[in-house]
């Protein structure tokens, strides 16, 4: 802005600030805002996407009738071999071949075995 006497005005100069009296705003440049947003975005995905798990939500699939909590009878191989786990259900005989952990084994069925009651 020029005075009737022609000299101008200058603004003030800004105020000397230390590093104390910054705010967290100012540290914090944009590509760092976005690095740091797109960081929590992902923990957060990856938080949700953990909690569906089948495994934390048994019979949550389909209705269910009777369950067969008799015992099993099991046969134990050496290690390197598959184990498998008998037992009678309705006058059908279920073998269950499983190895150790594993999530996958096998299922087979024997039709009216005359050893079931």
């Amino acid at each position: 802005m020029t005075h009737l006497d022609g000299s101008q005005e200058h603004p003030p100069p800004p105020a000397k600030t230390t590093w104390r009296d910054r705010t967290i705003e100012s540290f914090l440049t944009q590509p760092v805002r976005y690095i740091i947003g797109g960081v929590v975005l992902i923990m957060v995905i990856a938080f949700l996407a953990s909690c569906g798990s089948k495994a934390v939500e048994p019979f949550q699939d389909a209705d269910r009738g009777t369950t067969n909590d008799a015992p099993a009878d099991t046969i134990t191989f050496p290690d390197g071999f598959s184990n498998v786990a008998t037992k009678c259900d309705n006058g059908n005989r279920v073998y269950v071949i499983f190895k150790g952990n594993s999530p996958y084994g096998s299922v087979a069925v024997v039709p009216d075995d005359p050893s079931c009651p």
